[in-house]
């Protein structure tokens, strides 16, 4: 790399080469797909607070199923959202999941819920039921929901592009 003469930073959006090459990708997945609205960062951690700024203001609520991994879980602290959390539990049979306290906790104008499945460090997974329960139609006040996990990253993208849109149009999704 250095004797190609690439000593410099990069650009902020990511390697123009690279954006292209997803953006063919991405075309395939959501039609209409521009190069221009690829990003790619240099780490997940900034993926993760600007995919959080995109979708939670100050002031709106925020429920983690913890444990959860430190960074993400201050992300909405550090941009002034209420966060509210549900503990994994151990028993005899493992690690479980108290559904009806994070249903509880899914009150109307919950703008956003982080839970990692499979869960680092404890190895609990979501079951498809609870996947339908936490999905629900009306839960949250209906609010949309989206479980996202390995390989899914485009179906985030295209959520966030989605606001974007909508943000430089002046309205909230």
């Amino acid at each position: 790399m250095i004797a190609a003469g690439e000593t410099f930073y990069t650009h902020n959006l990511g390697i123009p080469e690279l954006r292209d090459a997803l953006s063919v990708y991405l075309r395939g997945l959501h039609k209409g797909f521009q190069p221009r609205e690829a990003v790619v960062t240099s780490a997940g951690v900034i993926a993760l607070m600007l995919a959080t700024q995109l979708l939670v203001d100050p002031g709106e609520r925020v429920v983690e199923v913890v444990p959860l991994w430190p960074n993400l879980q201050e992300i909405p602290r550090i941009l002034g959202a209420h966060v509210d959390t549900v503990a994994l539990r151990f028993s005899a049979s493992g690690w479980t999941l108290d559904l009806d306290e994070l249903i509880q906790k899914l009150e109307p104008g919950t703008r956003a819920l982080y839970l990692n499945s499979p869960n680092n460090p404890t190895g609990w997974t979501v079951t498809r039921d609870e996947q339908r329960a936490i999905l629900a139609p009306g839960l949250a006040g209906g609010a949309r929901g989206t479980i996202c996990g390995p390989g899914q990253a485009d179906r985030i993208q295209h959520l966030l592009r989605t606001r974007i849109r909508a943000a430089r149009r002046g309205r909230r999704t």
